[in-house]
């Protein structure tokens, strides 16, 4: 059985106040954050108000997809702009569990 891999996609929306969200879909992996991490960087550093990852269509996230929520929840927390990590897939649920982020990084949905 061959297994079809589901390219990372991010689509970047902009409020009227200044909050941003990435939907993001797809593999986070090495390959994949390539394709989004401009993005998400983009909106964790100049959003006004609230940071949102959109990542209910996430199919799988790995230590790569992991660093770029990390580092977009961190460049956020630095500028006094809230970050959330909304709808994430069971996938990103099971993998922030076992790494213990649950904690750390703030989810809805």
């Amino acid at each position: 059985m061959k297994m079809t891999r589901r390219a990372a996609t991010a689509e970047l929306t902009t409020a009227a106040d200044g909050s941003m969200m990435v939907q993001l879909a797809g593999e986070l992996d090495h390959d994949g954050v390539v394709v989004v991490e401009g993005a998400v960087q983009r909106a964790a550093a100049t959003a006004a108000n609230t940071v949102t990852l959109d990542a209910e269509r996430v199919t799988f996230v790995d230590s790569a997809g992991l660093r770029l929520v990390l580092q977009a929840q961190m460049t956020a927390s630095s500028r006094g702009v809230d970050f959330v990590l909304a709808r994430p897939s069971d996938n990103v649920v099971r993998l922030l569990e076992l790494t213990g982020l649950d904690d750390l990084i703030s989810t809805s949905g």
